[in-house]
């Protein structure tokens, strides 16, 4: 929570909502707070009960009291899910670049990954709505897509829709906005097109995007030539490509440690709440690979 708290000090998080808020939390502290949520996996009631049990806690990001659980719900609420996008972006580049975050020109060009999954909005199993007939709506799972840093497995950008969806329409939108510089895009089959193609191309990335073959495949177009004959000829791009299954790693993790289903009513509020967990996750990320270099430096200076 500490260091959420100097993240969204440090990105330059307002502190207060607007100038009539009656300042008795700040945002930076209410974004700890639901951070905190994710962490202990528990709704916004049995939240507040945990930090008035720890005191500690509350007191790590400076509260004077413990906000009502409406607190969090109503600022989660307020959140535009731009800036929530910012502050994930932002500690994944505080995590790689550290003090040099604001020195674009000692960036070093980093390997990404992209790919999607699906989360539940409703804790009972698909076997089970089945068992008692339930009509399960099509649509009943919201569908997001993430870009991954393959050498960190930190999160950096995210895009999120009902679903079912199309892993293709989200890779434009993700490479527009990445604050990265990236040196290889690697992508499945699902993003196969030739406008994400083009797209990598003209961002000065280069694309490791598998053509789908088969009878139901677009037209085979120039970029896509391109890349298949890369893939028949260059024996380094499967290792390479390799990477990419690291995706499906912070998905399991992120699943596993902060569960598959959202809770929100709306589908704003399901993408925010998404969010916070992949904010959670990148903060807890941060914390293991700062803890390994100081491991790695007490190790060496032993010796």
């Amino acid at each position: 929570m500490r260091l959420t708290l100097e993240a969204c000090q440090h990105y330059g998080l307002q502190e207060y909502s607007c100038k009539h808020s009656r300042k008795d939390f700040k945002q930076s502290q209410l974004v700890a707070c639901l951070v905190f949520k994710q962490e202990v996996g528990k709704r916004y009631r049995e939240t507040i009960e945990f930090l008035e049990l720890m005191p500690c806690v509350s007191k790590a990001i400076g509260l004077n009291k413990t906000p009502h659980y409406t607190t969090l719900q109503k600022a989660l609420a307020r959140f535009t899910a731009k800036r929530l996008e910012e502050i994930i972006e932002y500690v994944a580049l505080l995590a790689v670049y550290g003090n040099t975050v604001n020195f674009k020109s000692v960036w070093k060009a980093q390997d990404a990954s992209f790919d999607g999954s699906g989360y539940f909005l409703t804790n009972a199993s698909y076997y089970y709505q089945q068992r008692i007939k339930k009509k399960v709506k099509a649509k009943h799972f919201l569908h997001s897509v993430i870009g991954v840093l393959t050498q960190f497995l930190l999160v950096f950008c995210t895009k999120q829709k009902r679903g079912p969806a199309s892993d293709t329409t989200a890779f434009v939108p993700l490479l527009n906005r990445q604050p990265f510089p990236l040196q290889n895009a690697l992508a499945d089959k699902g993003f196969d097109s030739e406008e994400n193609l083009r797209c990598a191309y003209e961002k000065n990335f280069q694309p490791l995007i598998p053509v789908r073959e088969g009878k139901s495949t677009p037209s085979r177009t120039k970029l896509r030539k391109r890349m298949l004959k890369r893939f028949n000829t260059d024996l380094r791009i499967k290792e390479l490509y390799g990477k990419r299954a690291l995706n499906e790693t912070v998905f399991s993790v992120v699943k596993r440690v902060y569960n598959s289903t959202l809770h929100g009513k709306t589908v704003s509020m399901q993408k925010k709440e998404l969010q916070t967990r992949y904010l959670a996750y990148n903060i807890r990320r941060a914390i293991q690979l700062l803890s390994s270099i100081l491991r790695t430096f007490l190790q060496s200076s032993s010796r």
